[in-house]
């Protein structure tokens, strides 16, 4: 196998900030607790980037407010206005560790 130099694949100036956060006053980070969306690509402890000024369409992750607790959910194609969770935001990015937890 080559070995590959790992200077040819950092890009110079990156930043996180600017490629993770559109509207800097309107973005907040959580931690995923569960794996109930983990065939989403979402698991337990994976750092969120929340957007607040973001309406979910069908098929995004949103943060809502369930019984006063923030739950993640998976908004479906026909969201139900009567009884519906309160939208906190929408999950724009998800972060997983792949080391040791």
């Amino acid at each position: 196998m080559p070995f590959l130099d790992p200077e040819d694949f950092l890009p110079t100036g990156l930043d996180i900030r600017a490629l993770l956060i559109r509207r800097p006053s309107a973005t907040f980070f959580m931690r995923a607790k569960g794996d109930a969306l983990k065939a989403d690509g979402i698991r337990d402890g994976d750092l969120l980037v929340v957007d607040r000024s973001v309406e979910p369409g069908s098929g995004d992750i949103a943060v809502v407010s369930e019984d006063g607790q923030l739950a993640i959910r998976k908004i479906g194609a026909e969201r139900e206005r009567q009884g519906c969770a309160e939208v906190w935001g929408t999950v724009t990015y998800s972060i997983t560790s792949h080391g040791k937890r």
